[in-house]
């Protein structure tokens, strides 16, 4: 499936489009620092485990830093990949 207009699958150039706009939501301004929906709910994870008001196991309670660190990973090797095809 090629877009005939530019050259690029069209599947490939979707999964990048959903993925950057997903790691991209609205982040939050605090100073100099965007914290995006990931962040902001890994803090506030831990800030509920450490004050007891949660008791989940910390699997869970660190479960948004690893999606977050996922999404960037598949994000990094689709634009990797896609440089290499295009060399």
């Amino acid at each position: 499936m090629t877009n005939r207009h530019r050259g690029t699958p069209q599947g490939h150039q979707i999964l990048y489009n959903t993925l950057t706009n997903t790691t991209q939501m609205n982040p939050i301004k605090i100073g100099k620092l965007n914290i995006g929906i990931f962040e902001s709910l890994l803090f506030l994870f831990i800030c509920a485990k450490l004050t007891h008001n949660i008791d989940w196991s910390w699997f869970w309670v660190l479960s948004p830093g690893w999606i977050g660190i996922s999404i960037g990973a598949i994000e990094g090797l689709t634009e990797y990949f896609e440089e290499q095809k295009n060399k």
